[in-house]
């Protein structure tokens, strides 16, 4: 996956952005999103009808699906794997986030709740953390630290009117949580 989804993925920082991404790119409302810890990852989503019923995304734990099906839209891709016969499948656990332990991930509900810039800031700040923790400048558990006080600081108020002022926040974020 890579070092920084990596650290991404053991903060939970990666269910954060992911339910920033449904909903502002799907237009999924804030209160028909969540994310709970799968261990076996065999689950991709969760899908909950109105009558009650629930409909699960289930492959082999291979970041490989993700990215033919981003490939090949709006076609379905190929036959990448060899299918998993269901009885190799393992027992399926599901455990909520717990935020003591995973602070990161409130940080990006917050960021996700209060708009405009906050989600960009949210994300440059993470990718400055998470390269000055991957640079020995800081340990793992101030990732978090330093994305909230850069998010607690942020001088972006409002909706961005540009794209140009989405980068000056980025821009912004990335000194900031760096401590320049």
């Amino acid at each position: 996956m890579g070092a920084k989804i990596t650290v991404d993925s053991a903060g939970m920082i990666n269910k954060a952005l992911e339910l920033i991404e449904a909903h502002y790119l799907f237009g999924f409302s804030k209160e028909k999103l969540g994310a709970v810890i799968h261990p076996q990852s065999y689950i991709h989503a969760i899908i909950e009808h109105h009558d009650g019923s629930w409909f699960f995304h289930v492959s082999n734990p291979d970041m490989v699906f993700p990215v033919a099906y981003s490939l090949f839209y709006p076609e379905e891709p190929p036959q990448i794997v060899e299918p998993e016969p269901v009885s190799g499948i393992p027992e399926l656990v599901f455990e909520e986030i717990n935020i003591a332990r995973f602070p990161g991930f409130e940080v990006g509900l917050h960021a996700r709740e209060k708009g405009g810039s906050a989600p960009c800031i949210f994300n440059a700040a993470n990718e400055m953390a998470v390269k000055m923790y991957l640079d020995g400048e800081i340990e793992f558990y101030q990732i978090p630290i330093r994305v909230e006080a850069t998010l607690s600081a942020s001088v972006f108020h409002g909706q961005p009117v540009s794209f140009e002022e989405l980068l000056e926040a980025d821009q912004w974020a990335r000194q900031k949580t760096a401590g320049r």
